[in-house]
């Protein structure tokens, strides 16, 4: 599992767009496209243990599955405001998260999103091997973790991510 840029920028600040998940069969080398959101930023993709949900952190949609937006040679939006507040708009006529860190299943086309930060605006998530918990790093406070908890009360439980990784996954990779 892999995040792809759907395309190289030729200006802005950032090197190319468009993210969304991928996965390779290793066998066939067969490529599937995990999400349709075209996102700005994305990261930190996982599997579940039972290896059909998937884990990710994802920003500014540039996309939404079912709705077109008409775009230019280069596939930058011909109305980028207009885009962006239609997509807004459809996902929350539909009360689905495509914004923050998301959980998917293999072939749906929408996020689950049980993972819902108030305050605490999370990085580098990861996700115990067993699938139960889920530790972020607050951004902006470099090396602090603090546990999920669905009731917003996350409870911080380390500075030295050394000390806490054993029973965790990283994002794209096993821990332990």
């Amino acid at each position: 599992m892999y995040v792809k840029a759907g395309r190289i920028r030729k200006q802005g600040r950032t090197p190319a767009s468009d993210y969304d998940a991928w996965e390779v069969d290793i066998a066939t080398g067969k490529e599937t496209r995990l999400t349709n959101f075209e996102y700005m930023y994305m990261s930190s993709v996982c599997y579940f243990p039972d290896d059909e949900r998937f884990l990710y952190q994802a920003e500014g949609p540039f996309a939404f599955p079912g709705l077109k937006f008409p775009k230019d040679a280069e596939g930058r939006f011909q109305d980028v405001k207009a885009a962006l507040t239609m997509i807004g708009e459809e996902a929350h006529k539909r009360k689905i998260h495509i914004d923050g860190t998301l959980v998917m299943k293999r072939g749906d086309l929408f996020p689950q999103s049980p993972y819902v930060f108030d305050e605490l605006n999370p990085r580098r998530p990861l996700l115990s091997k067993d699938g139960t918990k889920l530790l972020v790093e607050a951004a902006g406070e470099a090396g602090k973790y603090y546990l999920y908890s669905p009731d917003g009360n996350h409870r911080h439980v380390g500075a030295e991510v050394r000390l806490i990784q054993q029973p965790f996954r990283r994002m794209g990779s096993c821990w332990g």
